[in-house]
């Protein structure tokens, strides 16, 4: 279910970066955010039973009231290895997002990469806003270009 212009961006990505070196991927700190239901889940769930069978317990899903919650943490990867697990209290926005930047993985880089590292991050609004591009400019950051809808190459 990938749109046609962004199935040609992703084309057009791999083709960019066929020829880059073991070097220039070794350079790259991946990184991602994720979110993990402690019970059940958050999506609605469909359940096929004949009728007139409704409250057979064989076609019932348990459930706990209020949900079991989640934890989202945001983390990045390098050549080197992990940086430090954060978890997010509550939605990540722009600001906890800085936040995160300057407080997980600035800390990691200055230990471990030093300059010249590649940050990739996905398209998130929150990652594209001109809020983070500003910051991301002052530091003058080398970002890595990410199609849309382009999960499956991040190797987080």
């Amino acid at each position: 279910m990938i749109s046609t212009k962004n199935r040609k961006a992703r084309v057009e990505w791999a083709k960019a970066h066929k020829y880059w070196t073991k070097k220039e991927w070794e350079d790259v700190l991946w990184s991602d955010e994720s979110k993990c239901i402690l019970f059940g889940t958050d999506a609605i769930q469909w359940i096929r039973r004949p009728q007139g069978t409704r409250f057979d317990p064989k076609y019932q899903i348990s459930t706990m009231k209020h949900g079991g919650g989640n934890v989202i943490v945001w983390g990045c990867v390098s050549r080197l290895g992990m940086c430090p697990l954060r978890r997010i209290q509550g939605i990540m926005d722009k600001f906890q997002y800085e936040y995160t930047l300057e407080n997980t993985m600035r800390l990691y880089v200055r230990n471990s990469l030093g300059r010249g590292f590649i940050f990739q991050q996905d398209n998130d609004l929150k990652h594209r806003s001109k809020h983070i591009q500003n910051c991301f400019c002052r530091r003058h950051a080398t970002l890595l270009d990410w199609p849309s809808q382009f999960p499956d190459l991040n190797i987080i």
